[in-house]
């Protein structure tokens, strides 16, 4: 997965809402990544391939910044957050069969605890509460908002 940050003054964070047509998690809000290819030489190249195939955004224009912990999601997926950077204005563009639409949350919003609610969310019969976080009509849950969590936790507010 990618953590994509675009630099603008603030930063914004890029993320994707999924579409119904997708295999795993649809219609949901999330960050960019997928399945490790057999051509990928690590999870790196995994996750900034997968941010072109998904935004059509090139390798060349990401500056891979680090990686975060992994995490293991309530389906059993073991996900690798890597945090990366795109200059202000980089064209994107959803692959329509896997994005709906790409939205860019301000790290501001992220950061304030207004954002965040409790969600109590119901999943093969067993009861998860969760936080997460209000961006205009969409809501992010999961694992993409235990990731953002994560990255507030890591990243001091004066570093970004």
């Amino acid at each position: 997965m990618a953590l994509l940050l675009e630099r603008t003054p603030g930063y914004r964070v890029v993320l994707t809402k999924r579409t119904e047509r997708v295999e795993h998690h649809k219609g949901e809000i999330s960050l960019a990544g997928g399945m490790q290819d057999p051509g990928d030489v690590d999870l790196v190249a995994t996750a900034l391939r997968e941010v072109h195939e998904e935004i059509a955004i090139d390798p060349e224009h990401m500056t891979v910044l680090g990686r975060l912990d992994d995490l293991v999601t309530v389906t059993g997926f073991i996900v690798t957050p890597v945090v990366a950077a795109i200059d202000s204005g980089v064209p994107m563009r959803p692959h329509d069969a896997e994005v709906e639409r790409i939205l860019r949350v301000p790290l501001s919003l992220l950061r304030d605890p207004e954002s965040w609610f409790e969600d109590i969310r119901t999943w093969r019969g067993e009861t998860y509460r969760l936080r997460s976080c209000r961006y205009a009509d969409d809501v992010i849950w999961g694992a993409t908002s235990r990731i953002l969590q994560h990255f507030l936790d890591v990243i001091p507010p004066d570093v970004l």
